[in-house]
């Protein structure tokens, strides 16, 4: 009896420590508890519009002429985007022809790509040698009749003179008269053969030059040098890209709200909110239409420019003008600055010679200006003239 009360003491005693820690840790979460630290943290936060400010000195701003203006709703016209495509108007494209048989040789600009009136394509070798002597035999013809027309003059006028006298009979001079109008009919087609002929400008050897009737673009050489071609062939297409015509399809639903009567603005695709937009009046082009898409065509013309910017087929966005206006925010173009990157932004004047960069989002130009979207609200103090000055001032002078 006396070895099992010796054996639980024993137990009890060991279990003691275990019990006294047991509640010393449970009481640990709640004395212990700590906050999880935040996964970032930003400090000294400021809005985008307040990274910089730009003071001016009074001479400074004389110096660069700043001008401000206030922004206020003004009344738009509203405009719809459309697809456009660049096209050569009827009449300003020529197919040029071989105007004899021959071997072509390749001339100065045998290439495609933009040429000047007058430049050569292919120089033209005669197969037979009696093509060389067209001119000459025209230019004979030519000396001949106008040879005869002098004598049936000369003849004709003394008649003339002998009936007067009474030594001549009215039938010689009748028959004076009439060989006198044939030797003129005939100098007269032989002059047109000499102008006829003289449009082939033969070379030293024979050879003929086809050269560009007008300034223009080579869009397709349809033969190619050493290619022995006959009299009338093809050998290559020119265009007259100076000026061309923007064919637009327009839903025909749509047709009663566009105002015809205003110009339309055209723009490079990826630029419709930059620019720069060219202005294109409207012309009268071929009644057309597309049943399958519910289209009706309207054309306009572009400036005359000989820039190789825009080719013909290219694809444009087209502002075509509505009827009806609203009222929007719209600054000049000259206080719109463009970063690096294409952002658009202009400066406020916070105070007097202070000038904060505001962000701004562009909606399309109205005119002389350009109607902001997003970034302005009315009554801001915007500057107008020197805005590029600002931006130069606040991001190099400063460096």
């Amino acid at each position: 009896m006396v070895q099992p009360r010796r054996s639980y003491r024993s137990i009890l005693f060991c279990l003691l420590p275990a019990i006294a820690l047991g509640c010393r840790g449970g009481s640990s979460p709640a004395t212990q508890s700590t906050t999880p630290a935040p996964a970032a943290k930003v400090e000294n936060a400021k809005p985008e519009g307040d990274l910089a400010t730009v003071t001016l000195s009074p001479e400074a701003r004389k110096h660069l002429a700043i001008e401000t203006m206030k922004v206020t709703l003004q009344t738009v016209r509203l405009t719809r985007t459309v697809g456009g495509e660049l096209i050569v108007p009827p009449g300003r494209s020529v197919v040029l022809t071989a105007p004899i048989a021959g071997t072509l040789a390749a001339g100065r600009t045998a290439a495609v790509g933009p040429v000047a009136r007058g430049d050569v394509l292919f120089d033209l070798i005669p197969l037979q040698q009696s093509d060389r002597d067209v001119r000459a035999e025209a230019d004979r013809q030519l000396g001949e009749a106008e040879a005869r027309l002098t004598q049936a003059a000369q003849r004709l006028h003394r008649f003339e003179r002998l009936l007067k006298e009474g030594s001549a009979s009215v039938r010689s001079v009748e028959d004076a008269r009439a060989d006198n109008a044939v030797a003129a009919a005939a100098a007269a087609a032989a002059r047109k053969r000499v102008e006829s002929v003289s449009r082939v400008s033969a070379g030293a050897s024979g050879e003929v030059a086809i050269a560009a009737p007008f300034d223009g673009f080579v869009m397709a050489l349809k033969a190619s040098a050493g290619q022995v071609v006959a009299a009338g062939t093809p050998v290559a297409e020119l265009q007259q890209t100076d000026r061309l015509w923007i064919r637009v399809p327009v839903f025909a639903g749509d047709l009663r709200s566009i105002d015809a009567a205003q110009p339309v603005l055209v723009a490079a695709l990826g630029q419709e909110a930059s620019g720069p937009w060219r202005e294109g009046r409207r012309v009268a082009g071929p009644p057309a239409a597309d049943p399958a898409s519910a289209t009706v065509d309207l054309f306009f013309e572009l400036p005359a420019t000989r820039s190789p910017a825009m080719r013909p087929g290219e694809r444009l966005a087209v502002r075509l003008p509505l009827k009806t206006t609203d009222r929007a925010l719209a600054v000049p173009q000259a206080a719109i600055v463009y970063d690096i990157n294409g952002g658009t932004w202009v400066y406020e004047e916070r105070s007097p010679n202070r000038f904060a960069r505001r962000r701004v989002e562009l909606a399309g130009p109205s005119g002389a200006n350009v109607i902001v979207s997003r970034g302005l609200t009315e009554g801001l103090t915007l500057v107008i003239v020197g805005a590029a000055e600002l931006y130069g001032t606040e991001f190099y002078v400063s460096k």
